[in-house]
């Protein structure tokens, strides 16, 4: 240890230096500092409609819904039991085929699509079919995986959770309600008609072609 006023080296466990006397100052012990645990990325929860490229449902999610509505409704003197159970299901955003792959529809502000946006979304559908199905196959490449009928109705499809299916908010478009109603009027009025013109005609021709 050596003295801080003349360089005199004295012993390590010296308090005075042993040529001048003056007391020895001893260096302080370095500062012990513990290493800096590395801090995790903090995840934040989204915001209200924003959605994450995880909680999308995936191509063949949608594809297999869509085939098994299909297949479903289209059952001879049965189809119209899943139809059914597909307006039960509307809701909260759901069909029997989104049910079965476990996804859900979303509307771009975050609520859960109600009866009527789900209904009115579900008729778009086949807008997306028209041009040989390129509005179905659009949602391959389209960053939201959306189809030409989501983008239509400002929907997602995302993959089901317990939130989505209990608490998170339900609501349609204001316009959905009415066109909706409309359209069944619509639907009515047209079967009503056609029957009243073309009904009696083809009794006969059935009537005919009976032994």
């Amino acid at each position: 240890m050596y003295c801080g006023r003349c360089g005199t080296r004295n012993d390590d466990n010296a308090r005075v230096c042993s040529r001048c006397g003056s007391a020895i100052v001893r260096p302080a012990p370095p500062l012990r500092r513990d290493p800096i645990p590395a801090q995790r990325p903090v995840e934040h929860p989204p915001l209200p409609g924003e959605v994450r490229e995880a909680d999308l449902a995936t191509f063949p999610q949608r594809i297999s819904s869509f085939i098994l509505d299909v297949a479903l409704q289209g059952i001879p003197y049965l189809g119209f039991i899943p139809a059914v159970f597909s307006l039960f299901l509307g809701r909260r955003g759901q069909t029997v085929g989104l049910l079965v792959v476990r996804a859900r529809i979303v509307r771009e502000n975050g609520d859960v699509a109600g009866f009527y946006h789900t209904a009115i979304r579900n008729l778009a559908w086949s807008l997306s079919l028209l041009p040989l199905g390129l509005g179905l196959a659009w949602a391959t490449w389209d960053p939201k995986r959306q189809t030409w009928h989501d983008k239509l109705m400002k929907t997602y499809v995302l993959r089901d959770t317990v939130e989505l299916a209990t608490t998170r908010p339900v609501s349609s478009a204001r316009w959905t309600m009415p066109l909706f109603w409309f359209l069944l009027v619509l639907l009515f009025t047209a079967s009503a008609l056609t029957y009243h013109f073309f009904g009696p005609q083809m009794e006969r021709l059935l009537n005919m072609e009976r032994p």
